[in-house]
């Protein structure tokens, strides 16, 4: 690892397959030649950090400053579905963002809390 290189940049680099330069930009500094669009391709803290919004039935209202990951999203949805996790998803239920009186919980969301009985 060459020292300077954000992290994420450098652990998305493969020796074998991955071009000989990479061009990183300074904080702030886009490359880009679409004029009204952006993205998060930047290895820098900033670029990489985006917020995730649930709204309606079955959601918790208000803030829940906790972390989150993309790879939280399915798992939290098939959770508000009553479904099973896909089988692939690595991530974890959000539970701070669901209703529990509404969300249902399934024997594959271990970590969403059981609904009480009626």
């Amino acid at each position: 690892r060459d020292e300077g290189v954000p992290s994420p940049l450098a652990l998305s680099i493969h020796p074998e397959r991955s071009g000989h330069v990479v061009v990183v930009p300074r904080p702030f500094v886009l490359i880009d030649d679409d004029p009204d669009g952006t993205g998060h391709g930047t290895p820098w803290g900033y670029d990489r950090h985006v917020p995730v919004a649930f709204v309606g039935a079955g959601i918790r209202p208000g803030e829940h400053h906790v972390p989150a990951a993309v790879v939280d999203i399915a798992p939290t949805l098939a959770a508000l579905l009553g479904i099973q996790r896909p089988p692939a998803a690595t991530g974890r239920v959000l539970v701070e963002a669901l209703d529990p009186a509404v969300a249902t919980p399934v024997a594959a969301h271990s970590d969403l809390p059981a609904r009480p009985a009626p």
